[in-house]
């Protein structure tokens, strides 16, 4: 039996903020040396994957603040 530290959305939130994160650093890299990396149709469709990512992160960390800003509440247990 399995038992999971965090539920299902929390989960599926913070796959979405990863996979954004893994595809943000290295079309970050290519447009920063872009002129070095010979410039052409790759840098721009690494602007192009930059910008879809970079929506999909900003989506997934509001509700990572929020529930890290819940947790962060003090309760009567404390």
């Amino acid at each position: 039996v399995k038992i999971f530290a965090f539920s299902v959305f929390k989960r599926i939130i913070h796959f979405i903020a990863v996979i954004a994160f893994i595809i943000l650093i290295p079309t970050g890299v290519m447009i920063e040396f872009g002129n070095y990396l010979g410039g052409g149709i790759l840098i721009e469709y690494a602007r192009h994957f930059h910008g879809i990512a970079t929506i999909l992160f900003a989506i997934s960390v509001v509700p990572m603040f929020i529930f890290w800003f819940i947790d962060m509440l003090p309760t009567f247990d404390d």
